[in-house]
């Protein structure tokens, strides 16, 4: 749909709802904040990847054999993250424990570590994806009938000691990610015919319960799930709603509403209101049952409408945690992800826009039929404007955050211009002075924009990440030296171009490597097949290089690029490549303390500065130890003694420097946009990288850096740029 159609139409929604006393903007607003938790089993019909996975049990079932399922850990969350980049706002994704990352091991339920979902916890970093998780009972050979209230005190153990350890799980995951992870509980137990043990089985159930929760976590939230029946177990079910509601009032737990959990007759959206006294949250399972548990794709059907409404209507938006728990195998599995994920979306915006206060109103007016007239005209209210502009809002966001992105890499590639002015210095000298604006002075002015209120720089560094962001710092300072010699033998275009390129290309090998991930299969093939594609471009625009070199003669060499020399360019811009890429991680390294500063109340756009400075600061060392013992060899210590051209080398020098850090700067900033594309936000770095490439050609070109050269050469160097161009967004084709 046009823009223009959208925003018209939304015009007329805006004045419309007005008039019944509704605010749109502030409805998106709070759309903005309403995430939900995507079920990760959708995508491979409950599978998950244990070594010695069995069939189906538990009374559940996945129909269909549509073709696409995932078939690995890879495969799925490539499946996630597609599915996510149709879903406008930010979400989470619920795991069940069988989808740990076992590297082919055979690990049983009762031995689960937080090891085994590291890399989902860096992958949800990587994706800004926060975790939620689910023990998992069914499809074990331990399973049968009864898990948690099995009287086999072997079994019954096994089943306390996995569920324990999935609450361990959780608390890594909520600690990891400053956010409480959400662990379900939900077992299965039950009998298929009529049995004479109700009691015992639920005192069992109630026992094994409180030994689980015996120990105290500050970093997870439990919630536990009832039903009516299941498959093969139909005349009795151990953890029905009436048990759970008791234990979770009894004990404080948080309840979960499985909307297909109940008799197909029966209201979820009634039980809101009357669980909210007495438990202290709501978890939502959106299903859409049919006739029973079916699991089919939630879509905006009377049920779900009403169920949020009551949300809504109970003002209770901060008490209640979205997910969704279906599994159609029949139709395309990430389409069903995104139908389901954005119908219970537009529930919300429905809920969201109703007229309440007028409603109230009349209600206690004791007005029943302009109330009941309300309410029906309410429906034929322009709704799915509102939803359309919410839509393009998120869309819009992801094209502001680029251009703020594009904004800084051309400051950046423009920040080698302004050292051309420098007079009558050394390299090492004006480096060290433009490198104390860039990595010390306006670093440290950005850091103090990501500070909460009541608390201190020393604070957020205090939180963790600190000394590996300084010594990640380090090493990108040799890159960020050698690539300051790398403009010295190459020039802007030339030298950016390599360097950059490379930095490209490692800095997203890098922390995929950190993070153990395969390189050989799924996204990290996908990675590998990427960095081998930002090494062809590099080839290309080296041989543009050679090629250079063989048509211009000395003079002309020297006018272009002072101090050309091609061999010696070329290794340095290599190193500096490799070496740049460590910045990357120095900001991977630094996570705690961008989640503290948010977690403090600190707006996305600034919270990463403070990891920022840390990494400059590192790099910083590198440089000027360098350039002082160069000062020292060169014997250019006078440099600093020529109060003639002071003045302007400082001046010079300082735009050199923020225009330099700008980069960080609005890459930071950039980010805070992207973050409803979880794909651009993984690639975010490479963007930056690819944007620099560009702007420094841009100005070589300016600069005449490439004047007198063949068309040929022309020729080459722009198949370079595009192959090197297209290897940063070749990730994002799959």
């Amino acid at each position: 749909m046009k823009e223009e159609l959208i925003n018209k139409a939304y015009e007329i929604a805006k004045e419309r709802y007005a008039a019944v006393g509704v605010d749109t903007e502030k409805v998106m607003e709070t759309m903005q904040n309403f995430h939900l938790s995507l079920h990760c089993w959708q995508a491979d019909d409950v599978t998950g990847f244990e070594v010695q996975a069995g069939s189906l049990t538990g009374g559940i079932q996945a129909t269909g054999n549509y073709p696409g399922k995932a078939r690995n850990i890879d495969e799925l969350r490539a499946d996630i993250l597609k599915a996510a980049s149709y879903i406008p706002g930010t979400h989470r994704l619920n795991l069940h424990e069988i989808y740990g990352d076992f590297q082919g091991k055979v690990v049983d339920r009762d031995e689960v570590e937080p090891e085994h979902f590291k890399s989902w916890i860096e992958w949800g970093k990587e994706n800004n994806m926060k975790l939620d998780f689910n023990s998992t009972s069914f499809s074990h050979p331990k399973s049968g009938d009864l898990s948690l209230s099995n009287p086999d005190e072997g079994i019954r153990n096994f089943w306390i000691e996995h569920t324990k350890r999935c609450r361990a799980v959780a608390e890594e995951m909520g600690k990891a990610q400053g956010d409480p992870c959400i662990m379900n509980l939900w077992v299965h137990d039950g009998s298929k015919d009529i049995t004479v043990n109700r009691m015992k089985y639920r005192a069992l159930l109630k026992d094994s319960l409180d030994q689980i929760f015996a120990t105290e976590y500050k970093n997870m939230k439990d919630c536990i799930e009832s039903k009516v029946f299941g498959i093969g177990l139909e005349s009795y079910t151990v953890g029905s709603n009436d048990f759970y509601i008791g234990y979770g009032a009894k004990n404080n737990k948080m309840i979960t509403l499985d909307t297909g959990h109940f008799h197909p007759t029966e209201s979820v959206a009634d039980k809101v209101s009357s669980l909210l006294l007495y438990v202290p949250e709501l978890m939502l399972h959106v299903s859409r049952p049919v006739r029973w548990d079916s699991d089919h794709v939630t879509i905006m059907d009377d049920p779900t409408m009403d169920l949020f409404s009551e949300i809504v209507r109970c003002n209770a938006l901060d008490r209640v945690h979205y997910g969704l728990d279906y599994f159609d195998a029949s139709i395309n599995r990430i389409g069903a992800y995104v139908i389901g994920s954005r119908a219970a979306q537009k529930c919300m915006v429905r809920a969201l826009l109703e007229p309440i206060a007028k409603l109230r109103e009349y209600e206690a007016n004791g007005q029943g039929f302009q109330r009941l007239a309300l309410l029906e005209e309410e429906k034929a209210l322009p709704w799915n404007a509102v939803w359309d502009m919410f839509c393009l809002k998120n869309t819009m966001e992801i094209i502001i955050g680029l251009i703020i992105i594009a904004i800084g890499s051309f400051c950046q590639s423009s920040s080698y211009v302004p050292i051309k002015k420098v007079k009558e210095w050394s390299w090492e000298s004006f480096w060290l002075l433009q490198g104390v604006f860039a990595w010390l002075v306006f670093p440290l002015l950005g850091a103090l924009l990501g500070i909460p209120q009541g608390s201190s720089l020393f604070d957020l560094w205090g939180t963790g990440g600190a000394p590996m962001s300084i010594f990640y710092g380090i090493l990108w300072g040799v890159g960020g030296l050698t690539f300051g010699l790398s403009m010295r033998y190459l020039g802007v275009a030339l030298g950016q171009s390599i360097a950059l390129g490379t930095c490209a290309g490692f800095g997203t090998l890098f922390p995929a490597i950190f993070a153990g991930t395969n390189l050989f299969e799924g996204n990290g093939l996908i990675l590998l097949l990427g960095v081998c594609i930002t090494l062809s471009g590099i080839a290309i625009i080296g041989y543009a290089g050679s090629l250079r070199a063989k048509n211009m003669s000395e003079e002309e060499k020297r006018a272009a690029v002072k101090d050309f020399a091609l061999t010696k360019g070329l290794l340095v811009a290599l190193l500096a490549g490799v070496m740049s890429a460590c910045f990357a991680l120095g900001l991977d390294a630094g996570t705690p303390i961008k989640e503290a500063a948010l977690a403090g109340g600190v707006e996305g756009l600034y919270a990463g500065l403070p990891v920022i400075f840390l990494v400059t600061l590192g790099g910083f060392l590198t440089n000027a130890v360098y350039c002082l013992q160069q000062n020292i060899a060169n014997k250019t210590m006078s440099d600093y003694a020529k109060s003639n051209v002071w003045g302007n080398n400082l001046i010079f020098c300082a735009l050199a420097g923020v225009l330099w850090y700008m980069q960080f700067f609005g890459l930071e900033m950039g980010k805070s946009f992207l973050t409803g594309s979880p794909v651009l936000l993984a690639f975010s770095w490479c963007i930056l990288m690819a944007l620099n490439v560009t702007f420094s050609n841009v100005w070589g070109i300016l600069l005449k850096e490439w004047k007198g050269v063949s068309t040929r050469t022309i020729t080459v160097l722009i198949t370079g740029l595009v192959v090197l161009i297209f290897s940063l967004v070749f990730p994002n084709l799959f």
